[in-house]
């Protein structure tokens, strides 16, 4: 049976121009072993595909769009079981912080 998750926020550092490489463009979890590719970056809109490796394989689809400090966009995996989507927004708070 389907459900949805709370939401949750999170405060990203990335540095200016950092977000024009495509190689920035997709989000990435560094806990979890995953090959991103075909990764296409048109305008503000970035697409990409995905595939994880560990206890539950999974692989999935994404795409982000860009606005003028803000993002959104969303991720689909799919994974044995069913599929699960992602769907997320951000906006830009101000300057990085040393941590």
């Amino acid at each position: 049976m389907p459900f949805a998750m709370p939401g949750r926020a999170s405060n990203v550092c990335m540095k200016k121009g950092h977000e024009k490489d495509p190689n920035n463009a997709v989000p990435k979890n560094k806990e979890q072993d995953c090959t991103i590719s075909n990764v296409k970056v048109a305008g503000n809109k970035s697409t990409w595909q995905m595939k994880c490796k560990g206890e539950r394989p999974m692989t999935g689809v994404g795409e982000m769009t860009r606005g003028d400090g803000t993002y959104s966009g969303k991720t689909i995996f799919h994974v044995s079981g069913g599929d699960m989507k992602m769907v997320y927004e951000g906006k830009r708070i101000g300057k990085c912080q040393a941590q």
